[in-house]
């Protein structure tokens, strides 16, 4: 690995070490739209390099963070030029869950729009390839229909981490996936707190069309989280920006990741930082405590510092906004 990107974790450190965090606090990095592929054939084209690179370097960090978990709010990048055929998808997926599961740490996949690829992969062969491997670990995950969805209990914490499957068209959950999130957040007690993380932001603020409107499976799941009364927050991609949202009573993040965008087709609110994954990188470190009540995260890479921010007695903190 590069060691201006090793700095990059030293820069992230620094500010980490100086937050004021409880015991209860857990601790994870966040990445999206990684849109890999074998290798850097254009290193500034999303899908033609190589940017699993990322997921190495975080493994490598966490022996200074000490990571619960690490989490992915999905796009492979299967349905970019390159994977036509079954086996050349299970050739990627294979590789991207590898790397992810190369420690004994948990991982969180979610999966995305481009995880579908046109029907060369299920939402069940997604979720054996990418959550099942926890379970075998020996970590405490309840899965849905399938592992596409599920929760992963952090008992010493208190802590619920569930990850839905929204990638399927705009935003879609069916009857059954909502069912799952309604008894998952019937928590063991008042003390726990939740995290849900998902591919597609559930606000039409992470969409580029200024005027969408929320669809069926958004308003029914804002309804649903209305009403839970507890701590917690969540955590998205998909928008190929960062942003901030509320939503069903909750706070909520859009973490850029590494796909593009017109810089014209993102929002006035938005922030996008453009940049060359073969020399650089960009993921967030997420600090969410409960007993603080407060969520920090801190970018690694690619806008430093400027691009930390954080949500605390019930307002989001930005450099940049």
């Amino acid at each position: 690995m590069d060691y201006k990107l090793e700095q990059y974790v030293e820069n992230t450190l620094r500010r980490f070490a100086e937050l004021d965090i409880s015991e209860k606090a857990v601790i994870f990095p966040l990445v999206s739209d990684l849109h890999t592929d074998f290798s850097d054939k254009d290193p500034c084209e999303p899908g033609e390099r190589y940017s699993l690179n990322v997921l190495e370097l975080l493994h490598r960090a966490d022996t200074h963070f000490k990571f619960d978990f690490f989490a992915d709010c999905g796009d492979v990048g299967l349905e970019l030029p390159g994977r036509k055929t079954r086996s050349e998808a299970s050739q990627l997926l294979e590789l991207y869950a590898k790397v992810h599961h190369q420690s004994d740490k948990p991982a969180i996949i979610c999966m995305g729009n481009h995880d579908y690829c046109h029907g060369l992969v299920t939402p069940a062969e997604f979720g054996n390839l990418m959550n099942v491997p926890n379970v075998h670990k020996g970590y405490d995950f309840t899965f849905g229909e399938n592992a596409s969805f599920g929760f992963y209990d952090l008992q010493d914490k208190q802590v619920r981490a569930i990850f839905l499957n929204t990638g399927n068209s705009a935003f879609h959950m069916d009857e059954r996936e909502f069912e799952f999130l309604r008894n998952a957040l019937k928590l063991p007690s008042e003390e726990w707190s939740i995290m849900l993380f998902m591919h597609i932001c559930p606000h039409v603020k992470g969409s580029w069309d200024p005027e969408k409107k929320s669809n069926d499976s958004q308003l029914q799941l804002a309804q649903i989280l209305s009403e839970y009364t507890g701590f917690g927050g969540i955590f998205c991609g998909d928008s190929h920006f960062s942003a901030e949202f509320d939503f069903g009573g909750l706070p909520g993040f859009i973490t850029q990741g590494y796909g593009g965008a017109t810089p014209s087709l993102v929002p006035s609110f938005a922030r996008m930082t453009p940049f060359n994954s073969a020399g650089n990188m960009l993921a967030e470190i997420v600090v969410f405590d409960p007993v603080k009540r407060r969520i920090n995260l801190l970018r690694m890479g690619a806008g430093g510092e400027e691009a930390d921010r954080s949500w605390f007695n019930g307002a989001f903190v930005s450099h940049l906004s």
